[in-house]
């Protein structure tokens, strides 16, 4: 197992209190004050990389990264997919000049940005995550696509209060 720490840098839209506490759909986790994250990354999504995320400073986010091989490009596809999942690469201040005309949107912007949700980093995880949101309560959500990836997916060497954290499975799975 091969280790990386990584800073990702924030503007004054990340709110990750809220990342910590809001749409945790599997396979993100929260354990304790962090995000957990496995990404299948690289041709054919061949590599698994677990993310430990943390906020330590206004403007960065510090993330450890694990896998069995984390070479330099692996390490990069990481920071790109957690900076657009996590929602750190938006044009915030193309988006607060269309909203500074109307104070509606000013105070919403100003509150938290653009939702800051956490983005699904591909798409098959993301068709899957509308399949079980179709016609069910979305609290329902998130124990489906946990089980999805308990079921198809891979086992990480990570775990959360005393549970392995699975990725999330391909559709070769």
């Amino acid at each position: 197992m091969t280790y990386k720490h990584i800073v990702l840098q924030t503007n004054r839209h990340v709110d990750f209190t809220h990342a910590l506490d809001t749409y945790m759909i599997y396979p993100w986790v929260r354990d304790e004050d962090e995000l957990v994250r496995p990404l299948r990354l690289g041709p054919h999504d061949e590599s698994l990389v677990v993310a430990r995320i943390r906020q330590t400073g206004a403007q960065a986010l510090e993330v450890d990264l694990s896998a069995n091989d984390l070479t330099p490009e692996l390490t990069a596809l990481a920071d790109r997919e957690l900076s657009r999942c996590l929602q750190l690469d938006y044009p915030y201040e193309a988006v607060e000049q269309l909203a500074a005309g109307d104070p509606i949107l000013a105070a919403a912007v100003a509150h938290r940005g653009l939702g800051r949700g956490k983005l699904y980093p591909d798409l098959f995880e993301a068709l899957c995550g509308v399949i079980c949101a179709q016609r069910t309560s979305f609290k329902r959500v998130y124990s489906m696509m946990k089980r999805l990836a308990e079921a198809f997916g891979e086992a990480t060497s990570e775990t959360s209060h005393g549970s392995t954290i699975y990725a999330f499975p391909t559709p070769t799975s």
